[in-house]
Formats: structure tokens, C-alpha cells, sequence
């Protein structure tokens, strides 16, 4: 099915997207799965591919991947690595994992959107495709801050879990704030 998504996004938007955040409204609708599966698939057809583990808060990206690491993107906003240092090998040809790194201070405030945009310009020169995974919208305003910098998101919601009016409340919010929703992605049981 992976491989059907990352043929829709190519087809829906153009051509393949290079920057995009999945998001979801709440915790555990596999948003983290659909992330790091979609990564391997689009290095796995050759594109240099980077997965960011943007959710500061409860990070899962190491251990789907299997990496162990304790710096990450939290020392890269904190000012404390240079961002060649946070990425990592993740043992797939073509993919690379920046985790998040040890959460010891309030992770929003680290985040701006000045801050994503510099990385993203900075790894648009290695990578392919970079990918961000991020926390639940309904929890932090870190997703919205990330979703608005990024520009383009991929829309993850497990069927039964989200709720239609607090997932269009979200839709309308990343609209407004000039967000391309590259699709949805709908998990059943």
C-alpha cells in the first residue's frame, strides 16, 4: 500500500513533493508508522531520502527505525550541535534519521518557523526527500509551526479514532495559514 501512496502523492501534486510534515489530530493514529514506511519506500526507489523526528514530545521514529542515538534535532534547536552532526544512518540504503534527541526544556520554546526553514534550505542540498513526523495537532502547537514553515502536509487519521468535526477544525486551520494538504491517508482496523 506504501508504494500506492507514494505514487499518489507524485501524481496529485505534480511531481513528488521534496518537503512535507504527516500529521494527524490526535496520539496513536500511526502517523510515526505511515512516516517511516513511506521514507523507505521513496529511498527504497532511489531517492535520497531524510526522516526527521519533529515530535519533541513523544518521539518513536529511533525505535521504529531501530537507531539508538542521544543527540538530535532538540541539540540542533538548541544551538548545541551543527545539523551534520544529528543525522544518522539508519541502516537502509538512502535513508537517513535526524531523531529527536533528549527533551529537557519546553520543546515550542526551540521551534521557529525562521529555525525549519533554515534546515530544510540547508538539507534541500543533500537530500531528495526529507520527511518530518510530528506531534499530534491537538496536543501542541509545535505541528502547526512546523506544518506552516514546511507548506505542505500529508494528512494521517485512523478511522473510528479521529473526530470529522475536530479533524476539519485543523483542515481550516492549516488553510488559512496557506498549507497545501497533499492528501489524506485513512487507517483501518
Amino acid at each position: 500500500p506504501f508504494w500506492n501512496i507514494e505514487s499518489q502523492l507524485e501524481l496529485l501534486s505534480g511531481g513528488m513533493p521534496r518537503v512535507f510534515a504527516v500529521i494527524s489530530t490526535g496520539k496513536g493514529e500511526y502517523k510515526s508508522f505511515v512516516a517511516s514506511k513511506l521514507a523507505k519506500v521513496m529511498a527504497e526507489k532511489g531517492y535520497r531520502t531524510l526522516l526527521i523526528d519533529f515530535n519533541l514530545r513523544a518521539p518513536s521514529i529511533a525505535n521504529l527505525i531501530r537507531i539508538s542515538h542521544d543527540k538530535g534535532l532538540i541539540d540542533w534547536l538548541s544551538g548545541k550541535s551543527d545539523l551534520k552532526e544529528i543525522i544518522f544512518p539508519s541502516g537502509k540504503k538512502n535513508l537517513d534519521i535526524i531523531p529527536s534527541g533528549k527533551t529537557e526544556i519546553e520543546p515550542l520554546r526551540l521551534i521557529k518557523s525562521e529555525k525549519i526553514i533554515e534546515m530544510v534550505e540547508s538539507l534541500k542540498q543533500i537530500y531528495d526527500i526529507i520527511i518530518y513526523d510530528t506531534a499530534a495537532l491537538e496536543d501542541y502547537m509545535d505541528t502547526m509551526i512546523v506544518s506552516t514553515a514546511l507548506k505542505k502536509v500529508l494528512f494521517v487519521a485512523y478511522q473510528g479514532k479521529a473526530l470529522l468535526d475536530v479533524t476539519g477544525r485543523y483542515v481550516s486551520m492549516l488553510r488559512e495559514s496557506n498549507v497545501e494538504i497533499l492528501g489524506t491517508i485513512f487507517i483501518s482496523k
